[in-house]
């Protein structure tokens, strides 16, 4: 049974595009660490540039969908074999209980190139449920659920997984 822990940091900016019906773009750098949970030597290491535009579409006060387009860029990757680009869709329904708190079902499908690792090419697909709750405007409490596909085009890089947990998220605006 494999063990890893992983952690991962972002800072970024959102713009609202009012010319694109308040569509948003976003642009983050991230930085991502896995160890192998056991002496926590870094296994992967990634920085890499996020571009994205999402737009939402409300149906009434309590429902709403979005869809977005993410592409993400490797600036730097330990070991270089895996260094990628990613290119994502995700759709998303959100369903607002109360002010404070909602719930999101989600869908990704990621196409990812491993473009130093023998033509290495992967199709991940993510489906996901969480429960959200938002105590003051810069913190957010999440119970969530996912499962994910990932389908290589070297077959010994195919798996399924699932995860599910908490997560605390403290959100700082200007």
């Amino acid at each position: 049974r494999l063990n890893y822990d992983i952690g991962e940091v972002r800072l970024g900016m959102l713009a609202a595009l009012p010319e694109f019906r308040d569509a948003i773009l976003s642009l983050h750098y991230g930085y991502q660490r896995i160890t192998d949970g056991i002496d926590n030597n870094a296994l992967y290491e990634a920085h890499v540039i996020r571009l994205g535009l999402q737009k939402t579409f409300l149906i009434d006060r309590v429902n709403s969908v979005n869809i977005g387009l993410l592409s993400s860029f490797a600036a730097g990757t330990s070991p270089d074999l895996l260094q990628r680009h990613e290119h994502a869709l995700q759709l998303g329904y959100n369903l607002k209980f109360s002010p404070r708190t909602n719930l999101s079902l989600s869908y990704r499908l990621s196409y990812f190139d491993y473009f130093n690792f023998q033509g290495r090419e992967d199709l991940y697909q993510n489906l996901g449920a969480s429960l959200n709750f938002v105590p003051c405007r810069n913190f957010e409490v999440s119970l969530g659920y996912y499962f994910a596909v990932n389908s290589s085009s070297n077959a010994f890089f195919d798996y399924q997984t699932q995860l599910g947990g908490f997560s605390l998220a403290a959100k700082i605006r200007f």
